[in-house]
Protein backbone atom coordinates (compact mmCIF):
# COMPACT_ATOMS: atom_id res chain seq x y z
CA UNK A 1 0.00 0.00 0.00
CA UNK A 2 1.09 3.79 -0.91
CA UNK A 3 1.68 6.56 2.05
CA UNK A 4 -1.32 8.69 2.39
CA UNK A 5 -0.37 12.48 1.37
CA UNK A 6 0.55 14.97 3.66
CA UNK A 7 -2.21 16.60 5.83
CA UNK A 8 -5.00 13.95 4.71
CA UNK A 9 -6.43 11.84 6.95
CA UNK A 10 -7.50 8.40 7.04
CA UNK A 11 -9.75 7.69 4.13
CA UNK A 12 -9.68 11.17 2.90
CA UNK A 13 -8.16 11.73 -0.41
CA UNK A 14 -7.65 15.48 -3.04
CA UNK A 15 -10.59 13.72 -5.33
CA UNK A 16 -13.05 13.75 -2.96
CA UNK A 17 -16.36 15.63 -3.47
CA UNK A 18 -16.62 18.27 -2.28
CA UNK A 19 -20.25 19.54 -0.50
CA UNK A 20 -22.14 22.47 -2.39
CA UNK A 21 -24.96 24.03 -0.84
CA UNK A 22 -26.19 25.86 -3.98
CA UNK A 23 -30.20 26.48 -5.40
CA UNK A 24 -30.36 26.94 -9.16
CA UNK A 25 -32.04 29.79 -10.24
CA UNK A 26 -34.17 30.50 -13.44
CA UNK A 27 -31.74 30.88 -15.83
CA UNK A 28 -29.14 28.16 -16.72
CA UNK A 29 -25.76 28.60 -14.75
CA UNK A 30 -27.05 30.59 -12.17
CA UNK A 31 -27.72 29.90 -8.63
CA UNK A 32 -27.85 31.72 -5.01
CA UNK A 33 -26.24 30.17 -2.19
CA UNK A 34 -26.43 29.30 0.45
CA UNK A 35 -29.45 26.59 -0.21
CA UNK A 36 -31.42 27.75 2.27
CA UNK A 37 -32.56 30.63 4.06
CA UNK A 38 -31.57 34.01 2.52
CA UNK A 39 -29.44 33.55 0.14
CA UNK A 40 -25.86 36.17 0.41
CA UNK A 41 -24.30 35.38 -3.45
CA UNK A 42 -25.62 34.56 -6.85
CA UNK A 43 -23.26 32.27 -9.27
CA UNK A 44 -23.15 32.87 -12.61
CA UNK A 45 -20.95 30.53 -14.26
CA UNK A 46 -20.60 31.27 -18.34
CA UNK A 47 -22.55 29.63 -20.90
CA UNK A 48 -20.28 26.43 -22.53
CA UNK A 49 -18.19 25.95 -19.31
CA UNK A 50 -17.98 21.96 -18.54
CA UNK A 51 -19.27 20.51 -15.77
CA UNK A 52 -16.12 19.72 -14.14
CA UNK A 53 -15.99 23.47 -14.32
CA UNK A 54 -19.06 24.15 -13.04
CA UNK A 55 -18.91 21.30 -9.83
CA UNK A 56 -15.85 23.36 -9.42
CA UNK A 57 -17.12 26.92 -9.28
CA UNK A 58 -20.02 25.87 -7.40
CA UNK A 59 -17.87 23.74 -4.64
CA UNK A 60 -15.35 27.34 -4.43
CA UNK A 61 -18.47 29.86 -3.94
CA UNK A 62 -20.70 27.11 -1.68
CA UNK A 63 -21.84 28.63 1.80
CA UNK A 64 -23.48 26.89 4.51
CA UNK A 65 -26.30 28.30 6.93
CA UNK A 66 -24.08 30.47 8.65
CA UNK A 67 -22.45 32.66 5.79
CA UNK A 68 -19.11 30.25 6.09
CA UNK A 69 -17.44 29.01 3.06
CA UNK A 70 -18.34 25.44 2.59
CA UNK A 71 -15.30 23.93 1.56
CA UNK A 72 -11.57 24.82 2.01
CA UNK A 73 -9.80 26.27 -1.47
CA UNK A 74 -7.13 23.29 -0.77
CA UNK A 75 -9.63 20.89 -0.58
CA UNK A 76 -11.18 21.27 -4.24
CA UNK A 77 -7.41 21.09 -5.97
CA UNK A 78 -4.45 23.08 -6.38
CA UNK A 79 -5.39 26.46 -5.12
CA UNK A 80 -3.91 28.80 -7.68
CA UNK A 81 -5.22 26.92 -10.51
CA UNK A 82 -8.62 26.73 -8.68
CA UNK A 83 -8.26 30.32 -8.32
CA UNK A 84 -7.90 31.06 -11.92
CA UNK A 85 -10.25 28.22 -13.13
CA UNK A 86 -12.86 30.30 -10.97
CA UNK A 87 -12.19 33.56 -11.76
CA UNK A 88 -11.89 32.81 -15.28
CA UNK A 89 -15.29 31.01 -16.39
CA UNK A 90 -17.37 32.51 -13.41
CA UNK A 91 -18.08 35.64 -11.47
CA UNK A 92 -20.61 36.35 -7.92
CA UNK A 93 -22.82 38.97 -6.92
CA UNK A 94 -23.07 39.90 -3.29
CA UNK A 95 -26.43 39.98 -2.78
CA UNK A 96 -25.75 41.70 0.53
CA UNK A 97 -23.60 44.74 -0.69
CA UNK A 98 -25.24 47.56 -2.91
CA UNK A 99 -23.48 50.64 -3.93
CA UNK A 100 -24.41 53.73 -2.35
CA UNK A 101 -24.46 55.94 -5.13
CA UNK A 102 -26.28 53.88 -7.39
CA UNK A 103 -28.04 50.79 -5.81
CA UNK A 104 -26.33 48.12 -7.93
CA UNK A 105 -24.74 44.88 -6.64
CA UNK A 106 -21.14 44.39 -7.29
CA UNK A 107 -19.79 41.59 -9.19
CA UNK A 108 -16.87 39.96 -8.20
CA UNK A 109 -14.21 37.38 -9.12
CA UNK A 110 -12.49 35.80 -5.80
CA UNK A 111 -13.32 34.96 -2.32
CA UNK A 112 -10.83 37.61 -1.63
CA UNK A 113 -12.83 40.26 -2.96
CA UNK A 114 -15.52 39.41 -0.94
CA UNK A 115 -13.78 39.21 2.20
CA UNK A 116 -12.12 43.01 1.54
CA UNK A 117 -16.12 44.23 1.18
CA UNK A 118 -16.73 42.37 4.34
CA UNK A 119 -19.70 40.95 2.67
CA UNK A 120 -19.86 37.30 4.52
CA UNK A 121 -20.45 39.66 7.80
CA UNK A 122 -23.42 40.14 6.84
CA UNK A 123 -25.89 37.25 5.33
CA UNK A 124 -29.59 38.80 5.32
CA UNK A 125 -29.56 40.71 2.48
CA UNK A 126 -32.42 43.00 3.85
CA UNK A 127 -29.54 43.92 5.88
CA UNK A 128 -27.69 45.03 3.11
CA UNK A 129 -24.28 46.88 3.61
CA UNK A 130 -23.32 49.61 1.45
CA UNK A 131 -19.65 50.37 -0.68
CA UNK A 132 -18.39 53.55 -2.17
CA UNK A 133 -19.32 53.84 -5.56
CA UNK A 134 -17.62 55.10 -8.15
Amino acid sequence: MGKRKKGLSKGQSRGARVGINVAPVGAEGEFLTPAEGAPVLRIVVEPGASSAVQELALGYWSLDAEGQWTNRVSALGDAARTAETVRDHTHAVALTLACAGCGELPDVRSRSELDAQGVLATTAPSARNAFPGE
